[in-house]
């Protein structure tokens, strides 16, 4: 739950907290954490998510954590990743004092999420809608080619995989299938129509692509009914990130 909150900048009510309150939040986390990586991970997500934080609310969140020489370099190295661990912005003595500084929002906030857990939603969402509906800023994504005219784009690309229930996959019968692909036939015919409408996407993450991401984009191709294959160099997970940040500080 906090850590949904300090990634939407709203609680599971749609409030926006204030930062004191949160950082104390994250203190009382942080006391009742054994997991030293999991500690490095709030402290991680607590500055990522909030731009960096000021040198009073750093001080409390370290003297918490107690993170060591490694944890120490993580959380510098991402200075590397042009991420700020330092938020220089001016506040005024009222607000230091009664911590009024509301916490900063760094994604969108799902209102119908079933679950709490769920409430954040990647900028990636936002990207690949605009990529489908022809409204991708060419400005921010320039094209190496000559665009093609978007009204000459009017066949249905077909995708080799079957929707609903797969058939002729290599994979034994009773093995472990992917959530997504657990869909039976009924359902996959409210969701699609028997093919996807329009051109095929390709999106290609450089420096990793999270599960979530992967989510968002799969949800994306479910509401438009259009085709998005997703690429990167790597799939994160939480492990996988802190190694690579591990990586970096010891470079």
């Amino acid at each position: 739950e906090i850590e949904q909150t300090l990634a939407t900048g709203k609680d599971e009510d749609g409030n926006t907290p204030n930062m004191g309150e949160m950082i104390s939040k994250v203190e009382a986390t942080l006391v009742r954490m054994t997991d030293p990586a999991a500690r490095l991970r709030l402290v991680l997500l607590t500055t990522i998510s909030q731009n960096g934080l000021s040198h009073g609310d750093r001080d409390r969140v370290l003297r918490v954590a107690q993170l060591d020489r490694d944890g120490m370099l993580i959380l510098n190295s991402l200075e590397q990743l042009g991420i700020s661990t330092i938020n220089e912005a001016p506040t005024t003595a009222t607000s230091r004092f009664f911590g009024k500084g509301k916490l900063v929002s760094s994604g969108s906030f799902d209102d119908d999420s079933e679950y709490t857990s769920m409430r954040y939603v990647p900028g990636l969402k936002s990207i690949c809608n605009e990529l489908v509906t022809n409204q991708l800023s060419i400005e921010d994504y320039p094209s190496v080619v000559p665009m093609p005219e978007m009204a000459a784009s009017t066949g249905s690309a077909v995708s080799a995989r079957r929707r609903g229930k797969a058939e002729g996959s290599a994979r034994k019968k009773g093995g472990a299938t992917s959530k997504w692909s657990r869909t039976t036939a009924k359902q996959g015919a409210s969701k699609f129509g028997s093919t996807f409408a329009g051109a095929r996407s390709m999106l290609f993450m450089v420096g990793g692509i999270s599960f979530s991401e992967l989510r968002v984009c799969r949800e994306v191709m479910e509401k438009e009914s259009k085709e998005i294959i997703v690429g990167s160099t790597e799939f994160l997970s939480p492990e996988s990130f802190l190694q690579d940040l591990n990586s970096l500080a010891n470079q």
